[in-house]
């Protein structure tokens, strides 16, 4: 996402002057939507495990990876089976899969995806909410989500081998910006301040 700021002129007697608390509005704007916009999961390093529904004491698969271009996430369990489930993990979203290798056709079972440590690049964030993709197949809701943490359950479900079926979750984040950008935010309002008291009057 590009920002941009728009700064405001004023003509006074001819000439062009800049007019500096609107300046200074619209660079602490640029500052704070900036933030923002490059806050990301890419780069991340993220805890995920699953466990079926049937037995949700025990992690079936468990891992760790750096949040990338491709899938992060992929278990073939049991193992040597056809069955593998995937999970990318984009800059805001994640998507599950249920891919079928090497079988025409087979349920998966259903299971539950636990995602911890999720943690915004660029920007200090938490998740409060989780809004499933208005196209995603039926059966798939989300358990529960935190401040950085996510569960999805999935359902059990018949795939045919080269028609994989997946689901997509969209993030809501609220951002919160570092202590030097609220420093920066400080002076910004300080600089106004005094740009205001300099045209007063006498």
């Amino acid at each position: 996402m590009t920002c941009v700021s728009v700064v405001a002129f004023k003509t006074v007697k001819g000439a062009i002057v800049t007019n500096k608390p609107q300046i200074a509005l619209a660079l602490l704007a640029s500052i704070l939507i900036s933030g923002t916009a490059n806050a990301s999961l890419i780069g991340d390093t993220v805890d995920a495990n699953w466990s079926f529904l049937a037995a949700l004491g025990s992690a079936a698969y468990q891992d760790t990876a750096v949040v990338g271009g491709g899938i992060e996430f992929t278990s073939n369990v049991p193992a040597n089976s056809g069955f593998f489930d995937e999970a990318d993990i984009g800059d805001s979203s994640i998507q599950l899969t249920y891919r079928l290798v090497g079988i025409e056709e087979d349920p998966f079972q259903a299971k539950r995806w636990r995602f911890t440590d999720l943690d915004w690049v660029g920007m200090t964030g938490e998740i409060v909410g989780v809004i499933p993709d208005p196209n995603n197949p039926a059966g798939a809701s989300v358990f529960t989500f935190g401040p950085d943490s996510v569960e999805i359950d999935l359902p059990t479900l018949g795939v045919e081998e080269g028609e994989p079926v997946s689901w997509r979750f969209d993030l809501v984040t609220r951002h919160v910006p570092e202590p030097a950008t609220f420093a920066l935010f400080g002076l910004g309002l300080a600089g106004i301040g005094v740009a205001r008291r300099r045209k007063r009057p006498a």
